[in-house]
């Protein structure tokens, strides 16, 4: 969205519509906005009144119906907000709220003080913080699952216990490796300072598990689009190529990006606010970092970083790859490369959606 329109502005002055009213979603930055917006707990204090107006609003626009122009701009903008972050695109019912992305920074704050806090680093409260997570994460799946049917409950049922064995496993058994043995020469309650290698686990046990869970989650959820293939498009007409026939090139490809953006999405959520905090609380010695002697900060320091971070990491990961995918027909298998537009010219490039 380039264009900057006054408070009292109209549709009526919008040169493009709704072109210059939309996030350019073929640049990372408005993906990043467009990601952005959606996550903005303050819609979700919209009433289910307030809800049904903004609906209102946007169907009376679309319809073009009677004085649809003479719509102010910040109306139209703020009923699109309201109803990109409360509806679902496919079944048009409102998102469970505990599972909205508006709800991301709230519902995931207690999941990642629990993961990440020092003193939850212990096997069994590691296992326990993992498994709330997961079960947060099925239910956020769930709930926005394309389709209006969203996932089928048998693929999120295995996916859930898959992905649950696998953090919990991972967390307990890394967390046994970074637990500081006892000292012999010490009674039975004292433990030994945790060495080099210990210290660099309990860092990178949260997202380790978290990692290594989703791309676990992801190989059951997917494996049907890895070996059959999703289907592909015209670029031009959005019409469906070879009748619909999916392409398992085009599968993979899609499933490749999910996978890494679902790698890339715990890193500055689990990985970079241990790195900071230990940084400034666990100093090199002799070095005078200005909260190397004020313990105290730690709590209130976690929280800040911790708030930011969710702020801006769901965003800034998911934006990385564009929703829908635009690739050369040459990239696919031999049919794609031989379908010609209503021209008879071949089609150079096709495109396909690769999914959350």
């Amino acid at each position: 969205m380039a264009t900057t329109y006054a408070p009292d502005a109209t549709l009526r002055d919008v040169k493009r519509f709704p072109a210059d009213l939309a996030y350019d979603q073929s640049t990372y930055f408005g993906r990043f906005r467009h990601f952005l917006s959606m996550t903005d707990p303050a819609t979700l204090l919209t009433s289910p009144t307030r809800l049904a107006a903004s609906e209102a609003l946007l169907k009376r626009v679309s319809d073009k119906a009677e004085n649809w122009e003479s719509t102010r701009v910040v109306d139209y903008m703020d009923a699109s907000k309201r109803v990109r972050a409360i509806v679902h695109p496919d079944t048009q019912k409102p998102i469970l709220l505990p599972f909205r992305f508006s709800a991301y920074i709230l519902m995931n704050f207690l999941n990642l003080c629990g993961m990440l806090h020092p003193s939850q680093q212990t096997p069994l409260r590691a296992m326990f913080w993992q498994f709330s997570n997961q079960t947060y994460n099925v239910g956020f799946n769930y709930c926005n699952g394309s389709g209006k049917d969203g996932l089928p409950m048998h693929e999120l049922f295995t996916g859930y216990c898959v992905a649950t064995l696998t953090a919990c496993g991972l967390s307990y058994g890394l967390s046994k490796l970074a637990a500081p043995a006892s000292s012999s020469l010490s009674s039975a309650t004292s433990a030994a300072p945790p060495s080099a290698r210990q210290r660099f686990l309990q860092l990178i046990i949260p997202y380790t598990a978290v990692a290594c869970a989703n791309i676990a989650n992801l190989a059951v959820i997917r494996f049907r689009d890895v070996v059959r293939g999703i289907p592909v498009q015209d670029v031009e007409t959005g019409e469906y190529l070879c009748g619909g026939e999916p392409s398992p090139r085009a599968g993979r490809l899609a499933v490749a990006q999910v996978a890494l953006s679902r790698v890339m999405i715990p890193i500055p959520l689990m990985l970079l606010p241990p790195l900071f905090l230990n940084f400034l609380f666990d100093p090199v010695k002799g070095v005078p970092f200005f909260a190397q002697r004020q313990k105290a900060l730690f709590m209130p320091v976690n929280v800040v970083t911790l708030v930011a971070v969710l702020t801006l990491a769901l965003p800034l990961s998911i934006a990385v790859f564009p929703q829908q995918m635009v690739v050369p027909a040459s990239w696919l298998e031999e049919r794609y490369q031989r379908v010609t537009d209503s021209n008879g010219n071949n089609i150079q490039s096709v495109t396909f959606n690769k999914g959350l």
